[in-house]
């Protein structure tokens, strides 16, 4: 809950790096934690398998790594296509 405690300082960080910020929150912290997200000013790169997340964050740019490949694209989230996964 870092997160928290920074987004009401006066010296937030320029980027914060998320990995799978989610995994074993229940839903109250995950709702603090998005909308922590929602207020920060910043970047932020977020790695994570919570499709309702990202979407809730507004995430708008997704990065694919490969085998001497990166491609970046623009993504517009919709709850439904996660249902599958």
């Amino acid at each position: 809950m870092l997160l928290c405690g920074l987004s009401i300082s006066n010296k937030t960080p320029d980027m914060i790096i998320l990995d799978e910020p989610t995994n074993n929150l229940d839903l109250q912290n995950v709702e603090i934690l998005t909308s922590s997200i929602k207020d920060y000013h910043g970047t932020l790169v977020v790695i994570s398998h919570d499709g309702v997340f990202l979407e809730e964050i507004g995430v708008v740019k997704e990065v694919f790594l490969a085998k001497k490949t990166v491609s970046v694209i623009e993504i517009v989230f919709s709850y439904y296509s996660f249902v599958g996964l």
